[in-house]
């Protein structure tokens, strides 16, 4: 078998002719896998991804798919893992995959082996509304030595609810039928006598959502629904509100919804939406509201069901899903229960497969790290830098970022191997080059750092760059190369690092001390060119900076005369200005 992965919604939607024969074809197939629901709900889902399966390459079409959505999870160490789930497992009440029958024998066992060659440390399969052959063809592919398994077969909330069970109802052909045979006596003479009520629209009446009022129905159902249930789902109201708002709108768009609201004279007191599937001939109830201050008869609930099963028989619907949940009253219309599946498969030594992570999540990573980057948070910060670049080796801005932590740390032999592989990829990020020249110059591997300086002046003829080359330079003995890139420096426009500036002075003190500490016969060597500094340094009103340079030419060669004509000129506008070290003839480079 042969397997494509499906990663965008453009895609998605030239197969749809494809996926809507499988789903046709496939008996276990259910509405929240339909192209319809799938199109609508991909739109706001991310990392997602759908495994499609062909009988071999060269076949034309699909004949399996899978949804799966990448979940990007924090490790303990402050590293991350990856967890795969069944696309929309929590906000749909089925989860699966679609297959066509005949194929199901191979196309499954390969999925499951295809996810097995995945990076993951847990795969979720909730809700899976598949048969239990169909599911033994899938988990039996995870040896349990390589795998812990577990498998749900009850979740009971605080109400003593069952969200393993979902109650349905098998709907015959007519009414009457399914008056006489599905419901006991009390019950269905409370349904005849509730809906002769709304039948007759004297003080109750039903109205079925139109174009007209879609609207203003839709308000009504979630005001009475978050009435009721807002308080419990707290800080992810406004989230499960838009969400429901998205899909019900999408489906009464596309003629998948039917919307009954419950009148009491101009008051509404129920509304009920249920989605409908002509192909699969199930209509599945939704979400409903009901005003809590409304006590009846009729219970509101109880007469709009009713009301919707009878439009499902009429419509030729043979299935009435009430989904998730064992709660009492859906029996008073179901006589069958589903159970899905509830299965979760964990790697043994609790890492991801491969010992990575899924490339898919990289920007989902490197966002987090970056903000721990932020956050001071620095050793999970390195971690995580480090997982994106086993994936990534190439990952320019985790490259970066990876170098600047590790040379702040100390630990220049890693920052310049990083910087070097940045640069290699980014050749004009002339940042990069002037980082990695700081990290060679603390390894005092100067005749690199000067090249990596010579780089940043080819692409950033500025200030700070010129200034640490002639600091590189120095270190080498170069005293004249280094000096004219101190005068290439000075020449630069930076006002806030101008040698008068009220930091300048310290910033350019290091420099001058280290002229200072030349031999004696490389500062008579390069006396001139020292004293040529000196005249930079006055001409721009840095006249004590200037001063120690004239003092130094005049030490190594007390006869130059532009030396002492300088001096004599800074000396004359020096007040204020800031005392340096005088030159030490016995002292070395440092």
């Amino acid at each position: 078998m042969h397997i494509d992965t499906i990663e965008s919604l453009e895609r998605f939607a030239e197969i749809r002719g494809n996926w809507d024969a499988v789903y046709e074809a496939d008996p276990e197939a259910q509405f929240f896998l339909s192209w319809s629901w799938l199109s609508k709900w991909l739109e706001g889902e991310k990392r997602w991804f759908i495994l499609a399966v062909k009988p071999d390459a060269n076949a034309s079409e699909y004949v399996a798919f899978f949804p799966l959505t990448l979940e990007v999870k924090t490790k303990k160490g402050g590293g991350f893992h990856n967890n795969l789930v069944v696309t929309g497992q929590e906000f749909t009440d089925y989860t699966g995959l679609l297959c066509t029958p005949e194929f199901e024998d191979r196309a499954v066992p390969a999925l499951a082996e295809h996810i097995e060659r995945l990076h993951w440390t847990k795969l979720k399969l909730p809700n899976m509304s598949i048969s239990d052959g169909r599911f033994r063809l899938f988990t039996d592919c995870f040896p349990p030595e390589l795998f812990d398994t577990k498998v749900e077969s009850k979740r009971i909330d605080e109400n003593n609810i069952d969200h393993c069970v979902y109650p349905y109802a098998k709907l015959p052909r007519d009414w009457e039928g399914y008056l006489a045979n599905n419901l006991g006596s009390n019950t269905r003479q409370k349904v005849r006598r509730f809906l002769r009520k709304v039948d007759e629209a004297e003080e109750f009446r039903i109205t079925v959502a139109d174009a007209e009022t879609f609207e203003r129905d839709l308000d009504i159902l979630l005001q009475l629904w978050t009435a009721k249930w807002g308080a419990q789902k707290g800080k992810n109201l406004p989230h499960v509100l838009a969400m429901n708002r998205k899909m019900i709108s999408h489906f009464f768009e596309t003629g998948h919804l039917f919307f009954p609201v419950l009148w009491k004279g101009e008051k509404p007191i129920g509304a009920l939406a249920t989605f409908t599937d002509m192909k699969k001939k199930a209509m599945l109830f939704w979400m409903a509201g009901r005003d809590e201050s409304f006590k009846g008869p009729p219970p509101p609930g109880f007469v709009l069901h009713a009301y919707s099963i009878r439009h499902a028989i009429a419509n030729g619907f043979t299935t009435y899903d009430f989904l998730k949940g064992n709660e009492p009253y859906k029996y008073a219309f179901a006589s069958e229960d589903r159970r899905p599946k509830f299965m979760t498969f964990r790697t043994a030594d609790r890492k991801n497969l491969g010992g990575r992570l899924d490339p898919r999540c990289l920007p989902t990573v490197f966002a987090r790290t970056f903000k721990r980057h932020k956050a001071g948070r620095i050793a999970q910060a390195k971690i995580g830098y480090r997982q994106i670049l086993d994936v990534e080796p190439g990952h320019r801005k985790a490259l970066f970022a990876l170098a600047q932590l590790l040379a702040a740390d100390g630990d220049h032999a890693g920052a310049a191997k990083t910087f070097r592989t940045f640069v290699a990829l980014e050749p004009e990020a002339f940042k990069a080059w002037s980082k990695l020249g700081d990290s060679l110059m603390a390894r005092r591997e100067f005749a690199e750092a000067v090249e990596a300086y010579r780089e940043v002046v080819k692409r950033r003829p500025e200030f700070t760059a010129y200034r640490n080359l002639g600091d590189a330079l120095l270190q080498l003995g170069e005293v004249e190369e280094a000096v004219a890139a101190f005068e290439s420096a000075l020449d630069r426009e930076a006002p806030e690092l101008d040698p008068r500036a009220p930091k300048a002075p310290n910033l350019w003190a290091g420099t001058v001390e280290k002229l200072a500490r030349l031999p004696e016969r490389d500062r008579a060597r390069h006396a001139p060119a020292i004293a040529n500094l000196g005249d930079k340094f006055r001409e721009r009103g840095a006249n004590g900076l200037a001063v120690s340079c004239y003092r130094q030419a005049i030490s190594a060669q007390p006869k130059l005369i532009t030396a002492q004509l300088g001096l004599a000129l800074a000396l004359k506008g020096q007040k204020g200005a800031l005392p340096l070290a005088s030159p030490r003839r016995d002292s070395a480079i440092t």
